[in-house]
């Protein structure tokens, strides 16, 4: 179930932002020119996607038994990650940059041939890259639907024994009144005669 949980992590931090990640379109400005929480927030879920993509299975589960027991650590351990990325990242955009001038500026057909093949060379490995990383993401994806499948099948067979525990629970108190989804700004209700816990009748 652990790496199951963050088999779902690497879904909504990925697929919710890829496509509005800066990197996607080829553009990393330097560190200080970019501004705006929402702007940084954005990037970061990206980059976080991104280093996930090529981390190894065992490196992932390690990531999240680390966030488990050390949140402080994993954060450090991210950044430094997700740091070590971007650098890579800007290096290649910098390469990428200087073909693109070389070809541009150049009258030789050899050399822009050559030029050519070399910025070919650099976007095959990008996309193939991010190709692996998205059908590691859809195996995931694959795993965790298995998972919540199993789950739905166990839950289906204790159906009857699952209503009358959260019915004796009610009676007694022991579980708390919700709407669902739950109800927001709505004053709690008093606590059953037996239950000594504040607003147990929420």
């Amino acid at each position: 179930m652990e790496y199951s949980k963050m088999t779902g992590f690497m879904i909504f931090a990925g697929a919710a932002v890829l496509a509005l990640s800066p990197l996607c379109a080829g553009k990393l400005p330097p560190p200080k020119e970019r501004s705006g929480a929402g702007m940084r927030g954005m990037r970061r879920n990206a980059m976080v996607w991104r280093v996930f993509s090529q981390l190894s299975d065992a490196e992932r589960k390690k990531m999240h038994e680390l966030q488990r027991s050390n949140p402080e650590a994993f954060s450090a351990e991210m950044r430094k990650l997700i740091d070590k990325f971007e650098q890579k990242e800007r290096a290649r955009i910098r390469k990428l940059q200087s073909l693109i001038d070389q070809y541009r500026k150049s009258n030789d057909k050899a050399e822009r041939s050559r030029l050519k093949a070399e910025v070919a060379k650099m976007e095959k490995e990008l996309f193939n890259q991010r190709l692996a990383g998205l059908s590691r993401t859809i195996i995931n994806a694959k795993r965790r639907v298995a998972m919540m499948e199993a789950e739905l099948n166990k839950r289906k067979a204790k159906a009857h024994d699952i209503v009358e525990a959260r019915v004796d629970a009610l009676l007694t108190g022991e579980l708390p009144v919700v709407s669902y989804p739950p109800r927001r700004n709505v004053p709690p209700r008093p606590p059953h005669p037996g239950d000594p816990r504040k607003g147990a009748g929420r």
